[in-house]
C-alpha cells in the first residue's frame, strides 16, 4: 500500500534586512554611495560629450539630456544620504533593504508564522539573528 503524502507548498515572502551600524558599516555605506556618484558621474561626462556634437536627431538629444537631467537629481540625492551617514547613530538598526524569500508551507503550519514579517540583523556583514513575526506582532528568533 502506498503512503499518501501531505501537500506542500513553496510560497515568496518579503525579507527585510536590517544592519547594525557601526563604524564599519558607515565605511561602507560610504564607499558604496561614493561608487554611484562617480558612475552616474562618468554618464553624466559621456552625455555632456554627446550633446557637444550635432547629432543630427531632436528626439535623441531630447532623451540625452532628460537622462542627464536625471543623473544630476540622483548624485544631489546620493550626496544629501552620505551627509546622513555621519549622522546615523551607533548601534542602531539601518534599514538596508529587502529580498525575497521563499517559505515552505504545509497543513497544520502557524501561516502568519510562516510568511509574516521577517527581518535578517546583520552585524558587519554577519547575521546576527533571523526574526519571524506573525500579522498579529507575535515574534520568535529562528
Amino acid at each position: 500500500m502506498e503512503a499518501e503524502t501531505q501537500p506542500i507548498l513553496t510560497v515568496k515572502r518579503n525579507v527585510t534586512i536590517k544592519a547594525v551600524v557601526t563604524p564599519g558599516f558607515k565605511k561602507y555605506l560610504t564607499y558604496e554611495i561614493n561608487q554611484g556618484i562617480e558612475a552616474c558621474n562618468v554618464r553624466i561626462n559621456q552625455i555632456q560629450e554627446l550633446l557637444k556634437r550635432d547629432l543630427g536627431n531632436k528626439d535623441y538629444e531630447a532623451k540625452l539630456s532628460s537622462e542627464k537631467s536625471e543623473l544630476v537629481a540622483t548624485v544631489e540625492d546620493m550626496r544629501g544620504k552620505l551627509e546622513k551617514v555621519k549622522t546615523l547613530e551607533l548601534n542602531s538598526y539601518f534599514l538596508q533593504g529587502m529580498i525575497e524569500g521563499h517559505a515552505t508551507i504545509k497543513i497544520g503550519d502557524p501561516i502568519y508564522q510562516k510568511v509574516g514579517g521577517t527581518e535578517v540583523i546583520v552585524k558587519d556583514g554577519i547575521v546576527q539573528d533571523i526574526v519571524v513575526s506573525d500579522k498579529f506582532g507575535f515574534a520568535s528568533g529562528l
